[in-house]
Parts: structure tokens; sequence; C-alpha cells
């Protein structure tokens, strides 16, 4: 029998993770019911969906000789792109750090505008659409939506 070990060892961290979430959450927040959730019911369900996705990575690596690839098929792994982790890993910190004081709406635009930057590809008029998108996707999401208490705008408009 052939395995990929990499495959191996990823599924099996993935369900491990999920399991331990899933387990943490289980025993220590409030599960509820599926039409009054508590606040341990939606960490419960990743964990569950991570360790299921990990179980399903694990059986992967089992595959047969004949799905293998050939050594050396595979391309060598490009250069390390630090544009997409600087500008993904900053993107939330900055979100976190201007949400109270602009606003839902202009935290979002602004996060979004951040994170456009990750891709080489991404034009201008293509970071506008997706950040005008997913501006109005999250506001409608969560301030209207989930009525989270954000303000929506910035407080020196708002007062």
């Amino acid at each position: 029998m052939v395995f990929k070990r990499e495959d191996l060892l990823a599924g099996g961290l993935c369900v491990l993770l999920g399991a331990g979430f899933a387990l943490y959450a289980l025993f220590t927040l409030n599960i509820g019911t599926p039409s009054r959730m508590g606040s341990g019911f939606f960490p419960v369900m990743l964990g569950v969906l991570l360790a299921v996705l990990g179980l399903a990575i694990g059986l992967r690596s089992f595959a047969s000789p004949h799905t293998e690839a050939v050594v050396g098929d595979e391309d060598a792994p490009g250069p390390v792109p630090w544009r997409a982790i600087v500008t993904i890993a900053l993107a939330p910190i900055l979100f976190a750090v201007t949400v109270r004081e602009l606003g839902l709406a202009l935290a979002t635009a602004i996060c979004v505008g951040v994170v456009c930057f990750a891709s080489p590809r991404m034009t201008v008029r293509m970071g506008i659409g997706v950040t005008v998108g997913l501006t109005i996707l999250c506001v409608a999401v969560f301030s209207f939506g989930l009525h989270l208490p954000l303000p929506l705008l910035p407080t020196f408009i708002t007062g």
C-alpha cells in the first residue's frame, strides 16, 4: 500500500484541531438548538466540519498506486508570496484598530482594499469592485442582519 505522507499528516492535524475545538466548545459553551443557537453552536459545527475534512484528506492519502504522481512531475515551489502574507495578516489588525472610530462600513472598506493588494494580478478597477461589493455585503449581514452593536459610520460624522 502506497500513501502520501504529507496528506496523511495534514489530515491528521485537521482532525486533531477540529476535534479539539469542537470538544472544547461542547464542554465549555452553551450549544443551544438550531433554532436558538447558543455561543458554542458555531464553534462546534466548524470543529466537526474541520475534523470531517481532515478525515477525508487523510483517507485520500491512501491512494492507489495508479494515481500517484511520478517523482519530479511537480514544479518546484515558487518564491514566498510576502506581499500576500503581510497584507492578509495586516487586515484583521487594521480592522480591529479602526472599527470603533471609523465604523463598520469604512473599516471594512479599508481592510478589503488592503487585502486587494495581496494579488499582483488585481487591477484598480477590480479592487474597487471587490471593495464596494464586500463592504455592502458585510454591512448588510453584520449590521442589518445580525444587528451587531458596532457603529455603521465614523464617530466624527454621527457624533
